[in-house]
């Protein structure tokens, strides 16, 4: 089936590319954590640390730990800024700390921790004994030279990132490891997304509260791959105006009154925790989170086939997918594309 492309077709969104500009400081300070909680620190230095000469940690698994940060200078119209822009750990004990979690907080003089950037407060990083890794969704790339030690990149361009000078204090702490962010979730599929600050999925069991959203099992239907469903029988003018994230739920829902054989089948589906009536066909903003995610190449899914949206165009076209592109045009509603269903919790 050929795919339709239409010039109201948005462009699948990317990750915003890293620039660490200019600049290294001077020495940082850090306050070792094991299982103390963070509101607990007393705050005890009234000077700003200063950055690029590390000193020893001690965590729950490990006693000497180093952190190293430094700061990149961003250029800006009118003038810049100091931003943090690299966090280096290093010296992991390796049998010690393989399994569990480090958690890295920043603070400026009170006793809460400040925003890395937008409403991210704190970095879990996972410590499997070989790699290290962090929530792909994050915003924060990860590299590793060892299994000792890794580096953490923040976008030093990006107008939220924290300012080096407002950081007075680090924090590291090891916990047992928490599997948050995926790759399971609690229907049996896949965490592709992950947002600390919540998002609205309304009608979904979290609707204003969601964190997450897990795709289905490639068998969700019953058989080997996904199944090809037509979108609508009934529907030849333009129905749903919804895209973003959060519109996914509402949009299969207004499916289901459309004669839609796609919709039916995925309100049926309760994946592995009974959770019927929970999932749904992704608007066109959720499936680009989807191609973009980094589990997408073993998800299952029928490369170079058109899967469908929740998400309608004009008249009686539908905005459709492939893996791995991402949004790549329209279709017509009452044709057959492969659907993948998914929920938000």
């Amino acid at each position: 089936m050929s795919l339709i492309n239409h010039d109201q077709t948005p462009a699948p969104k990317s990750r915003k590319s890293l620039k660490l500009i200019l600049g290294i400081g001077a020495l940082a300070g850090v306050i070792a954590l094991g299982s103390t909680l963070a509101a607990n620190i007393n705050l005890n230095t009234g000077h700003p640390v200063e950055f690029g000469q590390g000193i020893a940690a001690t965590t729950a698994c490990d006693s000497n730990i180093v952190i190293t940060p430094f700061s990149s200078f961003a250029n800006a119209e009118g003038g810049g800024a100091f931003k943090l822009g690299t966090i280096r750990v290093s010296d992991i004990d390796l049998a010690a700390c393989a399994g569990n979690d480090f958690l890295i907080k920043a603070y400026g003089t009170s006793q809460s921790a400040l925003n890395f950037f937008q409403s991210t407060s704190s970095i879990v990083i996972a410590d499997d004994g070989t790699v290290f890794s962090v929530d792909p969704t994050s915003g924060i790339l990860i590299s590793t030279s060892d299994s000792t030690s890794f580096t953490l990149l923040l976008d030093s361009a990006d107008p939220t990132t924290l300012s080096a000078t407002d950081v007075y204090r680090f924090t590291i702490e090891s916990r047992v490891h928490v599997d948050l962010h995926g790759p399971i979730g609690p229907g049996g599929g896949t965490i592709f997304y992950h947002s600390t600050l919540a998002f609205t999925e309304a009608g979904s069991a979290c609707n204003t509260n969601c964190h997450y959203l897990e795709w289905a099992p490639s068998n969700w239907y019953g058989t080997l791959e996904d199944p090809a469903l037509i979108w609508s029988n009934t529907s030849t003018q333009k129905e749903l105006t919804y895209y973003g994230l959060g519109y996914g739920f509402t949009n299969t829902a207004l499916m289901h009154t459309l004669d839609s054989p796609a919709a039916d089948a995925v309100l049926l589906f309760g994946g592995t925790d009974s959770s019927v009536g929970d999932w749904f066909i992704p608007s066109s903003d959720e499936f680009t989170l989807m191609a973009n995610s980094a589990f997408a190449a073993t998800g299952g899914f029928k490369i170079g086939d058109d899967y469908y949206t929740s998400s309608d165009t004009f008249s009686a076209y539908l905005y459709a997918g492939r893996f791995p592109e991402g949004l790549v045009g329209s279709d017509w509603k009452t044709y057959s594309g492969r659907i993948r269903p998914i929920r938000a919790f």
